[in-house]
């Protein structure tokens, strides 16, 4: 029974190293995006790479795709629409008619600790190249002058785990400049 305390104490300062250690490479291990109206972080093993093919109705431009093995993240706005709403109709109307056997899960508005307003929804399509299900997390929002800002994440259904998080940390860290 003498040794408890020590033994305590021994456990008690390797906590708390493990945590700070957690949480020194939790704090460290991303990366930031900023086209000059916003910023946001993603996690650091994502690189940029070339755009997939993607559902992208007409006037919107492509700004960064970044990809994690087959983790998405695609970066792009609308100068012409004006109306958030608006522009997850345009979406969810080539999700249904496209071709890609969509669904809509869910569609929530947010806001995020920055004070930024979003739209977040939620949907999946069948990859016509393999059949399996992709689960996209859409986040729309508008930037200081009005642009509207859409974030697509998305990978297959068995990985949304990942996605989810992705977009846990751009919902999180997203600024408007």
């Amino acid at each position: 029974m003498k040794y408890q305390g020590p033994i305590l104490l021994f456990i008690l300062i390797l906590a708390v190293i493990g945590i700070s250690g957690f949480i020194y490479l939790t704090a460290n291990s991303q990366k930031s995006f900023s086209d000059g109206s916003i910023a946001f972080n993603y996690p650091e093993s994502f690189q940029n790479s070339t755009s997939p093919e993607i559902i992208k109705p007409e006037s919107w431009i492509h700004l960064i795709t970044l990809n994690d093995d087959t983790t998405i993240i695609y970066v792009q706005k609308n100068e012409n629409i004006t109306d958030i709403d608006n522009a997850r109709k345009t979406f969810e109307n080539a999700f249904k008619t496209g071709g890609f056997n969509g669904e809509i899960l869910s569609s929530t508005e947010e806001t995020n600790p920055d004070g930024v307003e979003m739209l977040e929804c939620i949907y999946t399509i069948i990859d016509p190249n393999n059949n399996q299900k992709l689960k996209y997390v859409y986040l729309y929002f508008k930037d200081k002058k009005g642009t509207i800002y859409n974030i697509i994440i998305y990978d297959y259904e068995l990985n949304y785990d990942k996605v989810s998080n992705v977009a846990d940390i751009i919902f999180n860290s997203l600024t408007l400049i």
